[in-house]
């Protein structure tokens, strides 16, 4: 039945097939034409002339036939509409690490073509070249206005790359936040403290150029160049305050005051579980943890590494039993597992350890 009925209802006992308007209450033909008709000049429909939820009936004469363009059938995206969306897309690529060629991947480009089929993602040299280059300078142009003339602490740090070559960063802080500034590659010179305080002084004077910032302090780590290369820099530059990074500063006391008998021992039962399926499994099975391994460049790792080894040192004595066949040539392992007087150095050295590793959290 056609929607135009819920604004009438039929008349019984007519001669003729008749209908009511529920508005105005007038007799109209109930043929569907003449019924819409009436809708269109009743003036009792409250609101409105028009019939509600009814789309207007098409003009049946020749010639009158409204035609749709083809174009409203496909998902036609503009040049700004599609420039917005590369550069959306290039962002998700850089704030995930992922590599350029993940938007040539099948499986992304057609999830892409679901969401709108119009849409072809830019290419991998796209991605790593105009879309790059803009975005960061969008990135420069923003820390630019965040940083405009506020006092900051230049940070710098190294490190090896993957492909081992030494890597110098430098990063800017007002207290609140921290900003990139550049990473430079070592390359053949060796970091030496005067090579070091060379591309500090460069690092500043790129930082007050670019961001128009003025560097009041200098925070680096506490080696020995490093700390030769703040008094070279004072030399140069006095009125620049520099003092050596607190966290690793406890950091080292915290490797200091950590027995390497107990890291020792520890770490020998963690790998022997964490490195042979089958006890690893038993483990599982006996609701005990994944052994945490200790790391340098993780700082307060060795206190996670002690409480996992005190939280499943009973379950470790019992997959020792249950697995006593494997086990009979790891007389090493069961030794430190069944020494009592471990267990309570490990308990202790956690607990002068636990203010140090709160003092580290709190300021890293």
């Amino acid at each position: 039945m056609d929607n135009v009925w819920k604004s009438f209802h039929r008349v019984d006992g007519q001669p003729t097939s008749k209908a009511t308007c529920n508005f105005c209450k007038s007799s109209v033909s109930s043929r569907v034409a003449r019924l819409r008709k009436h809708m269109e000049v009743c003036k009792s429909v409250p609101g409105s002339k028009s019939v509600p939820d009814v789309a207007p009936a098409p003009d049946m004469r020749v010639g009158s036939f409204a035609q749709r363009k083809v174009s409203s059938f496909v998902d036609v995206i503009t040049r700004d509409q599609k420039r917005t969306m590369d550069y959306e897309v290039g962002r998700y690529i850089y704030s995930t690490n992922l590599p350029f060629s993940h938007v040539e991947h099948p499986r992304f480009q057609a999830f892409l073509s679901k969401l709108r089929p119009g849409y072809k993602p830019p290419t991998r040299q796209t991605i790593g070249s105009t879309i790059l280059d803009d975005i960061y300078q969008d990135v420069v142009t923003k820390t630019q206005e965040s940083l405009l003339r506020k006092q900051v602490t230049l940070m710098q740090d190294g490190w090896k790359a993957r492909t081992q070559d030494a890597v110098i960063s430098h990063c800017l802080t007002t207290g609140e936040k921290a900003y990139f500034l550049n990473a430079v590659s070592a390359g053949e010179n060796e970091k030496t403290a005067e090579y070091c305080v060379k591309l500090l002084q460069d690092a500043i004077q790129l930082a007050e150029d670019r961001y128009n910032v003025e560097v009041i302090a200098v925070v680096t780590d506490n080696c020995n160049s490093m700390r030769k290369m703040r008094r070279l820099l004072v030399e140069e530059k006095p009125d620049i305050l520099t003092y050596g990074c607190h966290p690793h500063l406890l950091n080292l006391v915290g490797k200091r005051l950590t027995p390497e008998c107990l890291q020792e021992k520890v770490e020998k039962v963690h790998k022997y579980f964490r490195n042979h399926d089958t006890a690893a499994a038993l483990l599982k099975k006996k609701n005990g943890t994944r052994p945490i391994m200790a790391s340098s460049i993780r700082w307060n790792s060795w206190i996670r590494c002690f409480e996992s080894y005190l939280k499943n040192q009973t379950k470790f004595l019992e997959v020792s039993r249950m697995d006593e066949s494997r086990m009979a040539n790891e007389d090493e392992i069961i030794d430190i597992l069944n020494d009592r007087s471990l267990y309570r150095d490990v308990e202790n050295t956690i607990g002068y350890l636990k203010p140090i590793q709160l003092a580290l959290d709190s300021v890293s």
